[in-house]
C-alpha cells in the first residue's frame, strides 16, 4: 500500500515539473521510461528499492554528470540498468559514486559511447556483474583499462556487439587476460563482437577462467576450427558447461567432399550444451563419417548438441563405447541439406528427447530401410521435427519405438497420405500436418486420435505434470539456457516459462490446415469427424475442401450435401454389382433418367411458382399454412416462423409474407372449422409444428386432418422428445410413415436437423409441385381448391 502511494506521489511530482519520463514501482524494482534529458533522472529513489532501470529515448541530450547518485537512497540499490542513452559518448570517473552496494551494472545500447574513465569502477568494489551490451562504438582497450585492478569480485562479464564500427579487428590477448587477473569469471559473453581471435597460451595461464561455466563467442570473427581443436581454448576450461560458437565461420576449401573423422569425444568433461550452428562455409556439401572408438568417453554430461546449417549431406557413426552420449537430450541437424543419416547415429544417443531434422533433403532416403529404422533406438523421444524435407511418404511403423512422443512436426512436405501407427503413443499431444497434399485422413488415424484424446482427458495426468514436462522441454531452448546462466537467475524466472508454454498443448491437437482437402465419397467419414470432433483442431473455422470444382468452407451443410451424393452413388454401385447386372443397369438408368426428369421438372415448377408469386397469385394465397398449439406461440414465433419466413423470402427473392397461421389468417367472428378449411385451401403446403402441447390440442390435430382431406402435402417439424401415443390415429399414421425434421431445445440452445436451408428448399419444392397439380386440374375443368362446406366437415 505504501509503495503504491509513493509511486503515485512521484508520478504527480513529475507531472507538475513537466517531465516526460514515466516511473513505476514493481515490488523492489523501480523503472523509469522515456528519459529525454539527463536532468530527468530521479535524484532519489524510495529507500526499499533494490533494482533500478533507467531507459532513455532516441533524442536524449546532455552529458552524464558526476554525483548523479549521491543521495543516500541510492545506497540500497544493488542492480542498475542504464539502457538506450543514445547520445552519451563518455562516462566520467565519479558518475557511479554513491552506489556502494551495487552488484550488477548494465550499460547497454549506447551507440555513441566511446570512452569510460579507467577508474569508474573504484566506487563499486563489490560489483559481480558487468554488462556492456550493444555499445557498438566502444573499443576493447577501453574495457581492458576499466577492468584492470578493479572489480575483484566480478563473475559475469558481457561485451556483446563490442566495437562493431572499428576498422581494425581486436585480439583477446595478454592485456585482456591481465585485466581479469584476480577475478573468478563464471560467465563470459562476447557474441557479435568484432574479435578475431584468442591467445591460447594467455588463457591457459589465466586463473580468472578456471571457474568459467558459460562462454558465448557466437557470431564473432573467431574461426570455429580455431577453438574446437583439442589443444585450444575449450580444453583449457575444465568447468565449462555451455559453449556457443554458432556463426564463427570457418571457410573450408575441400579437395574431396568425403571427410572421415576419428571422433575421440574430447569435449571438456563438464560440458552440457554445445552450439555450433552455421560454422562451416564450403562450396560443396560435406559427407561426414564419424568413427567413435574410445574407451574413456568425455561426452557423458553433454545434453544439447547443435550442429545445424553446416552443409552436411551424409552422416554415419561407428561407435564402440556404449556409455558415450548417454546423457544427450537434444540434437539439432536442421538446415544442412542432409540426404542420408545412418540409424546408428541417432541410436548412439539413447536418451534423446528432442530431434530436429527440419529443412533437409531426407526424401532421398525415404525409400530405404534405414529411413524406417531411423528412430528405433530412441525410446525416450518426445519431440520430432521433420518439416521441409520434401517427404512424400512415411513408413507405417516409423514411430513403433517412440511411445513417449509428444510432438510430431511434418509441416511443408509433399505427403498425400498419413498411415503412421499411433495406437501405442498415448501421450501424443500435437501433430502438425500443415501445407502438405492431404485430401483427408484415413479412418484408422482419426479413430486412433479419438482413443488417445479420451485417454488424455479421462486419464490421471494432472496439470502439474503437463506443465512440468512443458517447462522441461522449453528449458532446452538456447535462449532459456542462456537465461539460466545469467546473473541472479532464480526459480521464479524459470517458472515464468510455464505461463507462456508454447512447446506442447495440454491435450491432443492436430493441424492439417492449408491442405487440398476433398469433399468426396472417400472422405465423408473424415469430413464428419473433422466437423464434430472435440480434439483441438487448428483453424477449424477456416478449413475448406473441394466440392466439385469449387472450394467451400467445411460446415455441416456441406458435409450433408456430400453424404447425400455419396449415398446415391453407393446405391447405384450396389445395384449394378448384382447377378442381374444388365437388368439392374437398365433399371438404374431409367431411375437416373427419371431422377433427372424430376429434377428438371422441380426446377421448372419452382420457376413457375416464383412467376406466380410475382403476378397475381390466383391459384393460391400462401405458400404454407403452419398449424401449432397456442401454448407454443412464443416459442414458434421466436425460433420457427422467423427462420422459415426469412429463408423462403430469400430463396424466392420476394418481400411479402407467404406463410400463414391461425393467429393471422383466421377472420374474427367466423366458425373455427370454416377458417381452418379456408386457410388450408388457400395454402399450397401444410407444415405442422408437433410438440407435446400439439398432441394435447384437438384443434391443432384437426388442422392436420383437414389438410389430409384436402390432399395437401405436409412437411412435419417435431420436437425430439414428443410422445405421440395419445395423438389421433391419423396423426400417428403421419408420424409413423413420413420422414420429418426434428429439433431439440436443451439448455436454451435450439438445434434443428436437417438445416433450415434444406427444410425451406423442400417446402418450396412441395409448394411448386402442388401448384403444377392445381393448374393442371383447372385446365381439365376441375376446381383445384376444394370449396368450403357448411357445417362441420368432419
Amino acid at each position: 500500500m505504501m509503495q503504491n502511494y509513493i509511486s503515485c506521489l512521484i508520478g504527480i511530482l513529475l507531472a507538475l515539473n513537466g517531465e516526460s519520463r514515466s516511473c513505476n514501482l514493481e515490488g523492489t524494482s523501480y523503472i523509469c521510461n522515456g528519459i529525454s534529458d539527463i536532468r530527468n533522472i530521479p535524484a532519489s529513489v524510495p529507500n526499499f528499492v533494490q533494482r533500478v532501470t533507467l531507459i532513455g529515448t532516441s533524442d536524449l541530450s546532455g552529458s552524464f554528470p558526476n554525483g548523479l547518485f549521491h543521495d543516500i537512497s541510492w545506497m540500497n540499490v544493488t542492480e542498475l540498468s542504464l539502457l538506450e542513452f543514445t547520445s552519451i559518448d563518455s562516462i566520467d570517473k565519479s558518475v557511479l559514486d554513491g552506489l556502494k552496494n551495487l552488484r550488477y551494472l548494465s550499460i547497454s545500447t549506447w551507440p555513441s559511447l566511446g570512452f569510460i574513465h579507467p577508474d569508474v569502477l573504484h566506487s563499486i568494489p563489490d560489483l559481480e556483474a558487468l554488462y556492456l551490451d550493444g555499445d557498438r562504438n566502444l573499443k576493447l582497450f577501453v574495457v581492458e583499462n576499466v577492468l584492470t585492478d578493479k572489480a575483484e569480485k566480478l563473475k559475469y562479464l558481457s561485451l556483446r556487439y563490442l566495437q562493431l564500427d572499428a576498422n581494425v579487428l581486436s585480439f583477446l590477448g595478454k592485456t585482456f587476460f591481465n585485466a581479469l587477473r584476480g577475478k573468478e569469471l563464471i560467465y563470459l559473453d562476447i557474441s557479435y563482437a568484432n574479435i578475431a581471435g584468442l591467445s591460447f597460451n594467455a588463457i591457459q595461464d589465466a586463473a580468472a577462467f578456471y571457474h568459467l561455466r558459460y562462454l558465448n563467442i557466437s557470431h564473432s570473427k573467431i574461426p570455429w576450427l580455431g577453438i574446437s581443436h583439442k589443444s585450444t581454448i575449450v580444453y583449457s576450461l575444465p568447468n565449462l558447461q555451455v559453449l556457443d560458437v554458432s556463426g564463427c565461420e570457418t571457410v573450408l576449401t575441400l579437395v574431396s567432399t568425403e571427410i572421415s573423422v576419428n571422433f575421440t569425444c574430447d569435449f571438456p568433461k563438464e560440458l552440457k550444451y554445445y552450439f555450433a550452428a552455421d560454422v562451416v562455409i564450403t562450396e560443396k556439401p560435406i559427407r561426414l563419417n564419424y568413427e567413435i572408438q574410445v574407451s574413456d568417453c568425455d561426452c557423458k554430461n553433454l545434453k544439447i548438441w547443435d550442429f545445424s546449417s553446416n552443409h552436411i549431406s551424409h552422416v554415419s557413426f561407428t561407435k564402440t563405447e556404449p556409455l558415450c552420449f548417454q546423457g544427450l537430450l537434444k540434437v539439432d541437424l536442421s538446415k544442412n541439406g542432409l540426404e542420408y543419416i545412418s540409424p546408428s547415429v541417432l541410436s548412439s544417443f539413447p536418451s534423446l528427447k528432442f530431434i530436429d531434422l527440419s529443412e533437409n533433403q531426407l526424401h532421398k532416403m525415404q525409400d530405404m530401410d534405414d529411413f524406417g529404422n531411423l528412430l528405433q533406438g530412441n525410446v525416450q523421444l518426445e519431440v520430432l521435427l521433420l518439416k521441409r524435407n520434401h517427404l512424400s511418404t512415411i513408413p507405417t511403423d516409423f514411430l513403433s519405438s517412440n511411445t513417449e512422443l509428444l510432438l510430431f512436426d511434418l509441416r511443408e512436405n509433399v505427403l498425400t497420405n498419413f498411415n503412421v501407427e499411433l495406437s501405442k503413443i498415448m501421450n501424443l499431444k500435437y501433430i502438425d500436418l500443415r501445407i502438405n497434399r492431404f485430401g483427408g485422413l484415413p479412418s484408422k488415424i482419426y479413430q486412433t486420435l479419438e482413443v488417445i484424446y479420451e485417454h488424455q482427458v479421462k486419464g490421471k495426468e494432472t496439470n502439474i505434470s503437463y506443465l512440468n514436462e512443458c517447462l522441461y522441454l522449453q528449458s532446452l531452448e538456447i535462449t532459456n539456457i542462456g537465461e539460466q546462466y545469467r546473473y541472479n537467475d532464480n526459480l521464479s524466472r524459470n517458472l515464468s516459462l510455464v505461463v507462456n508454454c508454447t512447446i506442447i498443448p495440454q491435450n491432443m491437437k492436430i493441424d492439417f490446415s492449408d491442405n487440398p482437402l476433398e469433399c468426396n465419397c472417400d472422405n465423408v467419414g473424415f469430413l464428419k469427424w473433422a466437423f464434430t470432433t472435440e480434439i483441438g483442431l487448428a483453424s477449424r473455422n477456416t478449413l475448406s475442401c473441394r466440392y466439385g470444382d469449387t472450394n467451400y468452407l467445411l460446415d455441416n451443410e456441406l458435409h450433408q450435401r456430400a453424404e447425400y451424393d455419396c449415398q446415391l452413388s453407393a446405391t447405384i454401385i450396389k445395384a449394378t454389382s448384382s447377378t442381374l447386372s444388365v437388368i439392374m443397369s437398365l433399371i438404374i438408368a431409367a431411375l437416373l433418367v427419371r431422377h433427372i426428369h424430376r429434377k428438371r421438372q422441380e426446377e421448372k415448377d419452382i420457376k413457375n411458382l416464383k412467376k406466380e408469386i410475382h403476378k397475381c397469385q390466383k391459384y393460391f394465397k400462401y405458400i404454407a399454412f403452419i398449424p401449432f398449439s397456442s401454448h407454443d406461440k412464443d416459442f414458434v414465433e421466436t425460433f420457427v416462423l422467423h427462420a422459415l419466413s426469412n429463408n423462403i423470402k430469400m430463396k424466392l427473392d420476394i418481400e411479402q409474407d407467404v406463410l400463414s397461421t391461425g393467429n393471422d389468417c383466421f377472420t374474427p367472428g367466423k366458425l373455427v372449422i370454416d377458417e381452418i378449411h379456408r386457410c388450408i385451401g388457400e395454402s399450397l403446403v401444410v407444415v405442422p409444428i408437433i410438440t407435446p402441447a400439439f398432441i394435447q390440442s384437438e384443434w391443432s390435430q384437426t388442422e392436420c386432418i383437414v389438410a389430409i382431406e384436402k390432399h395437401r402435402k405436409m412437411l412435419i417439424l417435431m420436437e425430439e422428445q414428443t410422445d405421440t401415443k395419445q395423438a389421433m390415429t391419423a396423426i400417428q399414421y403421419l408420424i409413423k410413415n413420413y420422414t420429418r425434421a426434428t429439433w431439440s431445445n436443451k439448455n436454451g440452445q435450439f438445434v434443428i436437423r436437417p438445416s433450415w436451408d434444406v427444410i425451406c428448399d423442400r417446402i418450396i419444392a412441395l409448394a411448386a409441385e402442388t401448384l403444377r397439380s392445381q393448374i393442371r386440374k383447372r385446365g381439365h375443368g376441375v376446381d383445384a381448391l376444394i370449396p368450403f362446406r357448411e357445417g362441420n366437415p368432419m
